[in-house]
């Protein structure tokens, strides 16, 4: 089972986002967050495989999340989801250790890729029929 955290400001998001992932039987959605603080700390109890993060959230953003994470939970793996897609936040972001980083826009098409990248020993994740 691959453990998912999602931080993001946006409360509609983050619900479609969850939906759209329950429909994958090897995902499990343990925390849903919409601020960088209380993601650190769910990230650091919760221990999850996977986190997407938010590049623009009030108080902590996603890079300062990123690059807490690369310090404190360097095997968590970080995608980082945005409406704003440029190179010079992708380079800040791959930086911190961020895996991917996806324009919100894209997640849809990019989300089977992500979810399969990771160790062998996890499932091949499937959506459900």
């Amino acid at each position: 089972m691959l453990r998912v955290i999602l931080i993001d400001d946006s409360s509609t998001f983050l619900a479609s986002f969850k939906e759209l992932l329950g429909r994958f039987p090897a995902v499990d959605v343990v925390a849903v967050l919409n601020d960088g603080v209380q993601g650190l700390r769910a990230v650091a109890d919760l221990m999850p495989d996977l986190v997407f993060l938010d590049l623009m959230m009030p108080g902590m953003d996603g890079m300062q999340v990123a690059r807490q994470l690369q310090q404190c939970q360097p095997q968590t793996r970080v995608v980082m989801v945005s409406l704003h897609d440029d190179a010079f936040d992708r380079s800040r972001a791959a930086a911190f250790g961020v895996e991917r980083f996806v324009g919100k826009s894209d997640l849809f098409d990019e989300l089977p890729s992500i979810l399969n990248a990771g160790p062998s020993v996890w499932p091949v994740v499937g959506a459900r029929p």
